[in-house]
């Protein structure tokens, strides 16, 4: 019994020692091989399982890949050495690296360092694959090529019986996509549709100008994205069974999160073609999610095909009049002690209302003795100078102004007591 357990170690030794793995650096080149460093043990299995990227948005352009290492050997998570090797247009390679995001036993997370397509020059694909190696490069495992091609569209057919979603990719698998979906049996026939992601400069002129009559200002904001749904040909929901408001599909929109520190003040717009006006959806409409996208369901907005556009923050989220309460802007509470914090704006931010450029904290007398910027989040503590860098103020009554959207002021009473 010894002797044959003796035997089977030195085999499996042997085979350690000797084994080599061949690959190939980019389809079409020349197989190289790698010799396998000495290990004293079994070499651990391990299989990578990742969704293949197909498309990678034209405007947020950024990459991140992931998926999850699958792995005989508990231990072999902290011996990986993983990258994602890639080319746009067959120019490279190129590296990112790849850490492991959480997991245990035999399986493990892992996602790509971002990789962030420059605007020049113009590349329309990217070819990737996934390595796993040990640190001496002994090859473990990697995916197949995959390309995705660098887009702004898509349309797929979606059936009448079943219903689905046509979706369209961002490239960033750690954030979400945009869809069209319907239910079954809300649709009278097999519909095909289109999701066009739109570079928000690139909106028709006609089309971006008239965002002010919503904003309420002398010049058009300018959206973080925009799209267009439709079916093909445009049918304008006219497909739907009887015609029915309830059988209208849900929409999801992705952005760049990069752009947004609060997503709670997104605002979204949509073109009513018939009446040619950009429409305020509701805010409570709006379904942000944390993956980087929104939601409408369009039976409750009651909105149809066309332009969707997503802003950072906008008049008229709240009730789509393009109008804004002076009570969204005005303290969270009347009354400040030390230790206290009483922020502005704080109701702004969840009726999507324009932003806050300053708040100025004045004495009964007209004397200036605090203001608030963007840097403090305009929360006031109490004390003097700018963003809370003085002492603290004498008790009594002080007049707070704030300045929105360039030309509103909002004013009010507040008291500090020590």
């Amino acid at each position: 019994m010894n002797k044959k357990i003796i035997i089977s170690s030195l085999f499996i030794l042997t085979l350690a020692l000797f084994a080599s793995v061949a690959y190939a650096q980019y389809p079409g080149e020349k197989i190289e091989k790698k010799t396998a460093s000495i290990y004293f043990g079994l070499v651990p299995q391990i299989s990578i399982s990742h969704t293949p990227i197909s498309r990678i948005s034209e405007n947020i352009r950024t990459v991140i890949a992931t998926g999850t290492f699958n792995t005989t050997d508990i231990t072999t998570p902290a011996n990986i050495y993983a990258y994602i090797e890639y080319w746009f247009d067959g120019v490279g390679p190129s590296t990112a690296s790849v850490s492991i995001v959480g997991g245990s036993g035999n399986k493990y997370g892992f996602e790509s360092q971002p990789i962030i397509l420059q605007s020049a020059p113009v590349y329309s694909s990217m070819t990737y694959r996934i390595v796993a190696e040990y640190p001496s490069g002994t090859l473990l495992a990697s995916t197949t090529y995959i390309t995705a091609y660098i887009n702004a569209q898509n349309s797929g057919m979606i059936y009448a019986s079943s219903g689905g979603s046509v979706v369209l990719e961002s490239g960033n698998q750690k954030e979400g996509y945009a869809s069209i979906m319907f239910v079954p049996n809300a649709l009278k026939n097999n519909t095909t549709f289109s999701i066009v992601e739109v570079e928000s400069g690139t909106l028709p002129s006609n089309i971006l100008a008239k965002i002010s009559d919503v904003t309420k200002s002398s010049s058009s904001a300018m959206p973080l994205i925009s799209y267009e749904f439709r079916s093909v040909p445009d049918q304008d929901f006219d497909m739907l069974v009887n015609n029915s408001p309830a059988q209208l599909p849900s929409i999801t929109m992705y952005y760049d999160t990069t752009t947004v520190k609060n997503a709670n003040r997104l605002s979204v717009l949509w073109y009513d073609e018939t009446n040619d006006q950009w429409v305020a959806v509701p805010a409570s409409q709006i379904q942000k999610n944390p993956n980087g996208t929104v939601t409408l369901n369009l039976a409750l907005t009651q909105t149809g095909e066309g332009y969707y556009a997503i802003f950072n923050s906008l008049a008229g989220g709240s009730s789509g009049s393009g109008e804004f309460s002076s009570n969204d802007y005005r303290p969270s509470k009347r009354a400040l002690r030390p230790g206290d914090t009483m922020m502005f704006g704080e109701r702004a931010f969840a009726n999507n209302a324009p932003d806050i450029e300053s708040v100025t904290i004045y004495t009964l007398k007209g004397k200036e003795i605090a203001n608030l910027t963007r840097t403090s989040n305009f929360e006031w503590k109490g004390r003097s100078g700018t963003n809370n860098s003085g002492a603290f103020v004498e008790s009594g009554s002080y007049i707070y102004q704030i300045k929105v959207n360039g030309h509103k002021v909002v004013s009010g009473s507040i008291v500090f007591v020590r």
